[in-house]
């Protein structure tokens, strides 16, 4: 459920690439398109929130279970530490995106979670004049080498841009 940030970039061209199955077919520019603003997954990926959570849940653990053997068993000094902690952790839970400069103070080392996530590049705001380059290198795993695909590409003299913005 988290939301990363938008980063913007000014852009005058796409690099499209041509499928390595279609060879010899044709195929749409639109289709081209669609392929390149289809959200890609990303495994692996540290996940701010949910490595914040393990570490208040943990944190939150330990305090209870301090508590419970009663009085005198941390000095008052560690568990004011404690609960400021856990307090400070609660206000950046709450917020909808969680900062890189609010993980770094707060998240500990072995309380890292990994997790997937999803990337998708759209145009917010098409330029005046649009470069398409169409990449026709594919890889032939057959022969191990670079081949050109010299597959057809399909389009009309006007390109409307609207379906592949935000």
């Amino acid at each position: 459920g988290e939301n990363g940030g938008i980063r913007y970039s000014v852009t005058s061209g796409l690099s499209l690439n041509l499928p390595s199955d279609s060879i010899g077919t044709s195929i749409k520019l639109t289709d081209l398109l669609n392929e390149w603003v289809k959200p890609e997954i990303i495994d692996g990926v540290e996940c701010n929130r949910c490595a914040l959570e393990a570490v208040h849940e943990h944190l939150v653990g330990q305090l209870k279970q301090y508590q419970n053997k009663g009085e005198n068993v941390i000095p008052e000094k560690l568990l004011v530490a404690f609960e400021s902690r856990i307090e400070e952790l609660e206000q950046i839970l709450a917020k909808p995106v969680i900062d890189d400069e609010d993980y770094k103070k707060l998240h500990t080392e072995n309380m890292v979670r990994k997790s997937s996530k999803s990337k998708q590049i759209l145009i917010s705001r098409p330029p005046p004049l649009l470069s398409i380059h169409i990449n026709r290198s594919v890889f032939d795993p057959r022969t191990y080498m670079i081949r050109k695909n010299n597959s057809r590409v399909v389009f009309k003299s006007r390109l409307n841009l609207s379906p592949w913005c935000c």
